[in-house]
């Protein structure tokens, strides 16, 4: 699912961004361009399992333990 709404966004011609993609630790896909794992080529971002800059939003499309992750950090940062 995150990679459809990566490849949607990127389809969009510049009404979305993508400022972030994360995953969390161990995943494989970390390091990895978001573009090229939706299938759209290079985007400029890389998969990371952490938050670097703080976003507005995070969509979370994981697993149930992904989420409660993600969701900690969101309350942790304010996001």
């Amino acid at each position: 699912m995150g990679r459809r709404i990566a490849a949607l966004a990127i389809e969009s011609a510049g009404r979305f961004d993508i400022a972030g993609a994360y995953e969390v630790a161990g995943s494989p896909a970390i390091g990895s361009d978001v573009g090229e794992l939706a299938g759209k080529g290079n985007y400029g971002v890389k998969v990371s399992a952490g938050i670097e800059d703080k976003p507005q939003v995070i969509i979370d499309f994981s697993t149930p333990e992904g989420t409660l992750h993600w969701l900690d950090v969101c309350q942790s940062q304010r996001i």
